[in-house]
């Protein structure tokens, strides 16, 4: 079960009355950073900012708008035994893939089941799959677009929903992605 924490608003400093959009995983292009980065940039909420947790090659990138823009923050890679914790400490999660190969259309990132297990509502764009997970255990929003009007309507639908109903939802979604359950499907794959 999730531990909810403040972790990252310590560790990163970040007012306690903002709630954090957490993007965590590699800094790479097609990962939708480019596009957070922008969006985000110009971003006239006063409630949200946005946390990049990772490393890659777009690690400039990030620093450089986490440097320009006080709604933009950059949190190092942390050990894969913490992550979780430093997830948690999030309010929604975002897994906007924008590559479009096949490979990327149909992913199931990990970032979002890390999502899932932290509790976090999530964002995500329109690919079969996530789009799929979110949808069956109404856990979040799948947007079409990656604009500033999509993402505050996005972050206020996820606002406007019951907490009571969509920790639910995500407790049920969690204990069927778990890695007790999926590693049986994994072996009678193998069988």
């Amino acid at each position: 079960k999730p531990k909810r924490s403040k972790l990252l608003h310590e560790t990163l400093d970040i007012p306690n009355g903002k709630k954090i959009v957490l993007y965590q995983g590699s800094f790479q292009a097609g990962r939708g950073i480019e596009s957070l980065l922008r969006v985000f940039s110009g971003f006239d909420d006063t409630i949200h900012v946005l946390v990049l947790m990772g490393y890659g090659k777009l690690e400039p990138l990030v620093a450089k708008y986490a440097n320009k823009y006080d709604n933009i923050y950059m949190q190092e890679a942390v050990d894969p035994g913490v992550v979780l914790q430093y997830t948690a400490s999030a309010d929604v999660g975002v897994s906007y893939i924008d590559n479009p190969s096949l490979n990327d259309r149909f992913c199931l990132p990990n970032k979002l089941f890390e999502y899932i297990m932290a509790g976090l509502p999530v964002i995500v764009n329109d690919a079969p799959e996530m789009s799929r997970v979110v949808e069956k255990h109404k856990i979040g929003i799948v947007m079409q677009e990656l604009t500033i009007e999509a993402l505050k309507k996005a972050l206020d639908d996820i606002a406007r929903a019951k907490p009571n109903v969509i920790r639910e939802n995500l407790m049920r979604a969690s204990e069927e992605y778990c890695w007790e359950n999926q590693e049986r499907a994994m072996i009678d794959a193998y069988k």
